[in-house]
């Protein structure tokens, strides 16, 4: 064989394990490319539900707000309804009665006024 060839066949198996590294690298390219892509993706997907747990957190920390404003409301109303019947029986077993005692005291009923009031406003 003579050099020529030689040479040749050196240079072509050079130029072809060039190509392949080649290759090689813009598919690693590629690839940390698509990982990239990927990792950025799933970032941008995770903040959007961070944004919107959030949103839900506050949202229910309102609602747990407004429930228990309403269950100590309610209360309230429970016990000024068992004061107003109260007051009713002793009213009415006055009434009944020989009325020798001066008649029960009505109860004061504004503050009733002002939460019956406090749940037409809803505050």
């Amino acid at each position: 064989m003579s050099n020529e060839v030689l040479i040749a066949l050196i240079s072509t198996a050079a130029g072809v394990l060039v190509g392949l590294i080649g290759w090689a690298g813009k598919r690693s390219e590629s690839s940390t490319a698509s990982v990239k892509t990927l990792v950025e993706g799933y970032a941008a997907r995770v903040e959007q539900l961070e944004e919107r747990t959030d949103k839900l957190e506050a949202r229910l920390e309102e609602t747990r707000r407004e429930l228990h404003w309403h269950q100590r409301h309610s209360l309230a109303l429970r016990r000024a309804l068992a004061a107003a019947i109260e007051w009713i029986a002793d009213a009415v077993e006055w009434i009944n009665g020989p009325r020798t005692s001066p008649p029960p005291s009505p109860p004061d009923s504004e503050p009733w006024k002002d939460l019956i009031a406090a749940v037409s406003e809803g505050t």
